[in-house]
């Protein structure tokens, strides 16, 4: 007895996403593109995963920086240098 379906794929081999959470996700999109704060998400492993106008303004790197080394876009330093 099957308790539940595995949803058909897409052409690209994915499962298509349900129609409320595509539109959760060009909410989350609309709202971190247009905010003036800096969003870098990245990985466990440290490599970016997306970065916003706002990040991109900051350190001077764009879609460029998407799947580079965190380290090697942004340095941080606190206030002791």
């Amino acid at each position: 007895m099957k308790l539940f379906r595995r949803p058909a794929k897409n052409a690209s081999g994915q499962a298509p996403l349900p129609a409320d959470l595509r539109d959760d996700t060009l909410k989350f999109k609309v709202i971190i593109d247009n905010i003036d704060d800096g969003v870098i998400l990245i990985d466990s492993q440290r490599i970016i995963q997306l970065m916003n106008p706002g990040a991109g303004k900051i350190c001077g790197w764009m879609d460029e920086a998407v799947g580079l080394d965190v380290d090697s876009v942004i340095k941080l330093v606190n206030g002791k240098g």
